[in-house]
């Protein structure tokens, strides 16, 4: 943060305005998530958080890959499934799903309120 380079001025509503491209990575609700992780062999359940955070209490099937790792890991995660990335809150996931977007993949969501938001429902 010490060594901006640039900003874009007026953020991504006016670079869409704009008539640039952009690209995003769907929100799933906590229902639809439940919906979901019953019974789809195309999709795997991405935890992004911390060990710790994950023994704490997770999804089963879900793979755990750190935020912090996933430049280097990502090539443990199939390109041909549907990933959905969870974290705590929702905030790390849209950052890990801007990482493997870089990185080429193309089926790409994450949870809306992460695991805080699930279990809240």
């Amino acid at each position: 943060m010490d060594r901006i380079a640039g900003y874009l001025s007026g953020g991504i509503a006016e670079w869409a305005m704009g008539g640039k491209d952009f690209n995003t990575a769907p929100l799933i609700s906590a229902r639809d998530i439940k919906n979901i992780k019953n019974g789809y062999d195309h999709v795997c359940l991405v935890d992004i958080r911390t060990p710790q955070e994950y023994e704490q209490g997770h999804l089963s099937g879900t793979v755990n890959v750190p935020v912090q790792e996933l430049r280097s890991r990502y090539v443990e995660l199939n390109a041909e499934l549907h990933l959905i990335l969870l974290c705590s809150t929702g905030f790390r996931s849209s950052l890990a799903a801007s990482i493997l977007k870089q990185k080429g993949f193309k089926k790409i969501s994450h949870l809306a309120g992460g695991m805080t938001g699930y279990g809240a429902a």
